[in-house]
């Protein structure tokens, strides 16, 4: 039984085994515990979904549009005027109503009854507002009426889903002072919560609440985790666990399709979700450990050590650890230094010449890459007649972009793959407009999500250093010291850069094999 003494963290990881099953348990969990995040802010392309509506009619005239097609179409035309949609199409109003005094005409005297409809003001919807489905399959848009006068509302509450994650990624900072744990059993709580409030909402306030509070909860839970299975594997599979972790958010939002058309009423559709996430997260938070980095950061050695040996233990590494970590190692903080003017420090280190500019590099990345991502995936409904379906299909083809980008972020890095991506995505939303029979209103947005594009990915090879092959840094000089910025030379040295990560993944494996011998 060997004893390890005098080693930083990454060197007590690796002798504790950097890749073993206590690391692939938890990636298992990384990814359970994604599915239901999925369940926040994307429902609403399934329970917001748009249902086909129009302006109530007059309720004698409502037997003679049953009993006739010609007859319905005559009085359709005489009630409803035409407006001109977002393809430029003449059609009937949804929310418009010929302006008549409908109770001075017996419908009995058909089709002789109105006056011409030339040049008659119009108004809203004046007897209320029908919608196509039935009752037992209402939905949330139906429910709190965001139609005609009132759509602004279904863009409102993506909004404050939205603005949820926006305060919950500034919320999942504590994480650094709370630890990795206790933030997410207090997300994962959180997150069952809103979905419970949610589905028994008693007006459209209490569900613009449960709105927030679930994109506040789901982004706390996300960082989390994706920082917890970083700070727990050998830095050679940092690629890998951060695409299983997406895949589990992607599998939970093709199981929206099919939920949605099990339980077709929306609080049954919501409340099915509220079970799926209490079985998933109850085993979640209870397997969940906390970081050993994040122990050894906060000068908790004898903690960390003690996590150490259990990762050493379910590996089956024959290793003790007696004070392993270095006490004047960089690693170590002191419970000082850890609490005194933290913000202000970071504030200081961040702002410095090299960290700055990638910071708002990556800021301006996840920012654009979320308003495309989200902008499609909540407006997936709208591709055909089939809400269901159309959700199951923008979740189910996440699933081959997964492997694509696994294999180029392995093979090609960071700064690469997101050029490459960013552009195609640029590229696409900029012809979209042209393909024929596009929503051409939408030329607009389409623009501006494909500049928006572009100039991400022109940043992202600019500014972003590749990370490839490179451990974890635990300091700003570390972080600041790889200059690994490829610029306009996408292909330099790509055969013999890819060629040197490969020797130095390789003798990694080499240095812990002679350590478990």
């Amino acid at each position: 039984m060997g004893i390890t003494e005098g080693l930083n963290y990454d060197e007590a990881l690796t002798a504790a085994g950097g890749w073993g099953r206590y690391q692939k348990l938890i990636v298992l969990i990384s990814f359970f515990s994604a599915v239901p995040n999925a369940y926040v802010g994307f429902p609403l392309a399934v329970s917001q979904a748009k249902v086909e509506h129009h302006c109530t009619y007059p309720s004698e005239y409502y037997n003679y549009t049953t009993e006739n097609e010609t007859i319905r179409q005559q009085i359709i035309a005489t009630i409803t005027p035409l407006v001109r949609n977002q393809r430029h199409q003449m059609v009937r109003s949804s929310c418009k109503i010929y302006q008549r005094n409908y109770s001075e005409y017996h419908v009995e005297d058909w089709p002789l009854v109105f006056p011409p409809a030339n040049d008659l003001p119009v108004a809203d919807c004046q007897y209320g507002i029908s919608f196509s489905l039935p009752p037992a399959e209402e939905n949330v848009r139906m429910k709190y009426s965001m139609v005609c006068n009132d759509a602004w509302k279904a863009v409102f509450t993506a909004s404050l889903n939205s603005v949820g994650l926006l305060i919950g990624s500034m919320i999942g900072v504590t994480g650094d002072w709370y630890g990795r744990k206790p933030m997410f059993i207090a997300a994962c709580v959180g997150q069952i919560v809103s979905q419970i409030l949610t589905t028994i909402s008693w007006n459209f306030a209490s569900y613009c609440f449960s709105i927030l509070l679930g994109g506040m909860c789901s982004l706390v839970n996300y960082v989390a985790v994706y920082v917890l299975v970083t700070e727990i594997c050998a830095p050679g599979w940092r690629n890998f666990i951060s695409i299983v972790s997406s895949v589990g958010f992607s599998v939970g939002y093709c199981t929206l399709g099919l939920l949605g058309y099990l339980f077709p009423y929306w609080r049954s559709f919501l409340g099915s979700m509220v079970v799926l996430s209490t079985l998933i997260y109850a085993p979640c938070c209870w397997y969940f450990p906390e970081s050993s980095r994040w122990l050894a950061q906060k000068g908790k050695s004898d903690l960390a050590i003690k996590g150490l040996r259990v990762i050493a233990r379910v590996n089956s590494r024959p290793v003790q650890f007696e004070n392993a970590l270095k006490e004047n190692d960089h690693v170590i903080i002191s419970k000082s230094n850890a609490t005194s003017s933290g913000a202000i420090v970071a504030l200081r280190v961040l702002f410095k010449a090299g960290i700055a500019k990638r910071f708002c590099a990556l800021i301006y990345g996840w920012f654009v890459t979320s308003t495309v991502y989200y902008a499609i995936a909540l407006f997936s409904t709208d591709f055909s007649s089939d809400r269901f379906l159309n959700v199951f299909l923008s979740g189910i083809v996440d699933l081959p972009a997964f492997v694509i980008t696994f294999l180029l972020l392995t093979h090609a890095g960071r700064p690469r793959t997101a050029f490459l991506l960013m552009s195609l995505t640029g590229l696409s939303s900029l012809g979209l407009p042209f393909i024929p029979k596009a929503n051409t209103s939408d030329i607009a947005a389409n623009a501006m999500m494909g500049t928006a594009s572009l100039l991400s990915a022109l940043i992202s090879i600019l500014w972003i250093p590749e990370t490839l092959g490179v451990p974890v840094p635990d300091t700003a000089a570390e972080a600041r010291g790889n200059k690994r910025i490829y610029g306009f030379k996408l292909l330099a040295n790509f055969g013999t850069d890819g060629a040197r990560q490969k020797k130095r993944r390789d003798s990694v494996k080499i240095d812990e094999t002679e350590q478990m011998l």
